[in-house]
């Protein structure tokens, strides 16, 4: 009887760790995914898209990964439809105005730590307002196009922004020459202009102007702004005084 006694608690014992094993991984297979599936829900609430679900058995919990990892990337999908329409000027395909509000408030922050490097170039289209009055908005559309093509080619690498009708600007770091940089922007247009003169019956340049953050006398970003809006329109002065003197 007490052999008996000893088997029975003995083999109840050895069962109980059996089922308790077993239990155990039952619930760990079941748990991991879930917790996969709470983290991954963490990362999306903070507008993280980047999902990525190891689960992929045919059971509820597989079918519930996969949808989920379908629906993350619908809504990065939405997202950066709706992030594209907020920030890209629709004429041009450029950062717009609230891109461009953006990237200041980014700088001033920069500008406040003491971190801050970088070159404002802002420009403006000569006779636009003359084609537009001419021959019509359309085809000032299509010059806006134009000179965003002359723009994408000098300035690669660095933000363009349609920051107005007429008006861009792009923001480049220290190691980058604004002086050259103009100058072949001003190239570019100018051979560009040339090609287009049968389309819009009249030249057209695009004025530009530079001006970089000096810790020692700059308090913002507007500060650089204006110092190289200012250069702008004394180029644009500049171009128009030339291309009167080549007309006489």
């Amino acid at each position: 009887r007490r052999n008996l006694l000893i088997f029975s608690i003995g083999f109840s014992v050895l069962i109980s760790l059996v089922a308790f094993v077993v239990i155990y991984i039952v619930i760990r297979s079941f748990l991991k995914p879930l917790n996969e599936l709470t983290a991954a829900s963490k990362r999306l609430a903070d507008g993280k898209f980047d999902v990525n679900l190891s689960y992929t058995r045919d059971d509820e919990i597989g079918q519930l990964s996969k949808t989920f990892g379908i629906m993350s990337t619908s809504l990065k999908q939405y997202y950066d439809h709706f992030h594209n329409l907020a920030y890209t000027d629709a004429m041009t395909g450029l950062n717009n105005k609230a891109a461009f509000e953006t990237t200041k408030g980014v700088i001033e922050s920069e500008i406040k730590i003491n971190r801050a490097a970088f070159t404002i170039i802002v420009m403006d289209v000569n006779n636009l307002k003359t084609i537009n009055d001419t021959i019509g908005h359309e085809k000032g559309d299509l010059l806006l196009k134009h000179v965003t093509a002359c723009m994408r080619e000098t300035f690669v690498g660095f933000p363009l922004y349609r920051i107005g009708g007429d008006e861009f600007c792009t923001i480049i770091n220290g190691a980058a020459d604004p002086q050259y940089l103009i100058t072949k922007l001003q190239d570019i247009t100018a051979e560009k202009s040339k090609e287009d003169f049968d389309v819009f019956q009249c030249s057209y340049q695009i004025a530009a102007g530079a001006a970089s953050f000096t810790k020692t006398s700059d308090v913002s970003f507007d500060d650089v702004f204006n110092r190289a809006d200012k250069a702008m329109y004394e180029n644009k002065k500049l171009l128009k005084s030339h291309t009167s003197q080549a007309e006489r």
